[in-house]
C-alpha cells in the first residue's frame, strides 16, 4: 500500500454457514466507509478507520459471551463472524471484538460516560434506567480511548430473536436505535450530514489563481492522476 489516498476497503465475503444479516447490515457499512472516505479526502484530520478486522471464529464469539455473561445479539454475532472489530469506526471509537467484548476495562469506561455530570439525558430518560438503575449493566461493543463517544447494547430491550436496542453517545448527543442495523444507520446519517457540511465549506473557498506549471510538475501531475485512475480501478467492484 502507497501513502497516497485512502486505504483500499476490504469487506470479507461471506462463508457458507453464517447467518445471512448481510442483505441490510453490510451495505449500511459499505456506505459508511465510501462517505468516510469522501470525508477523509475533504478533512484529512479526521481519524475515523477505513479497514475492518478479519472474521472472528464461533469459538471466540462463544469465548466474548462467557465474559459477557449472555448471548451478543445476533446481528452483531453476524457481523463479528465477518469482522472481528473495527479500529476507529467513528469518531475515535471502534467496534469492539471478541478479544475486548466484557472486559472490566470497557465496562469502567461506559460507567463513567454514562455518570458524567455533562452528559445530557435523552428522550425517555437516563440510558440506565432501564436497566436496573445501574449503568453496568449496559454492554458496551464500542468506545473512544476517552469515553466520549459510546456504543452499548441494552439488555433489558432483547426481543425473542435476541436482538437489543442500542443507546450511543456520541459526544454529549444521545440517539437510540432498536438495534444494530438500525445503529448503523444513524452513523451513516451523521457521515452524509458531515459530507453536505464540508462539500459546502469547499465549494465556499475561493478558487485560487494558479501559475503556469513547469514540464517536471506537469509530468508529476500526470504520474499522480494515473495512480489515482488505478486506485478507483481496484475499487470499482465495491462501488
Amino acid at each position: 500500500m502507497t501513502g497516497i489516498g485512502p486505504p483500499e476497503p476490504f469487506f470479507w465475503p461471506w462463508r457458507p454457514g453464517l447467518p445471512r444479516f448481510g442483505a441490510v447490515w453490510e451495505e449500511t457499512l459499505r456506505r459508511i466507509y465510501w462517505a468516510q472516505t469522501e470525508l477523509a479526502e475533504l478533512d484529512p484530520t479526521r481519524q475515523d478507520g477505513l479497514v475492518p478486522n478479519a472474521p472472528a471464529d464461533a469459538e471466540a464469539v462463544s469465548r466474548a459471551e462467557r465474559r459477557i455473561g449472555r448471548p451478543v445479539p445476533p446481528s452483531y454475532r453476524a457481523f463479528l463472524l465477518q469482522h472481528d472489530g473495527w479500529f476507529g469506526f467513528f469518531d475515535g471509537a471502534a467496534l469492539l471484538g471478541t478479544r475486548d467484548l466484557g472486559k472490566a476495562s470497557y465496562a469502567d469506561l461506559a460507567q463513567a460516560a454514562f455518570e458524567a455530570a455533562e452528559t445530557p439525558i435523552p428522550d425517555g430518560g437516563a440510558p440506565w434506567s432501564k436497566v436496573g438503575g445501574r449503568p453496568g449493566d449496559m454492554i458496551p461493543f464500542g468506545i473512544d480511548p476517552s469515553g466520549t463517544t459510546l456504543f452499548t447494547f441494552d439488555p433489558t430491550t432483547a426481543d425473542q430473536n435476541g436482538e437489543m436496542a442500542v443507546v450511543a453517545w456520541i459526544h454529549e448527543i444521545g440517539i437510540r436505535s432498536a438495534g444494530f442495523p438500525e445503529f448503523l444507520e444513524a452513523i451513516l446519517e451523521l457521515c452524509e450530514a458531515d459530507l453536505v457540511m464540508l462539500r459546502a465549506l469547499r465549494e465556499a473557498q475561493p478558487k485560487p489563481t494558479r501559475a503556469p506549471r513547469s514540464k517536471s510538475a506537469s509530468v508529476k501531475a500526470s504520474v499522480k492522476a494515473g495512480a489515482k485512475n488505478g486506485r478507483r480501478a481496484a475499487r470499482s467492484h465495491f462501488s
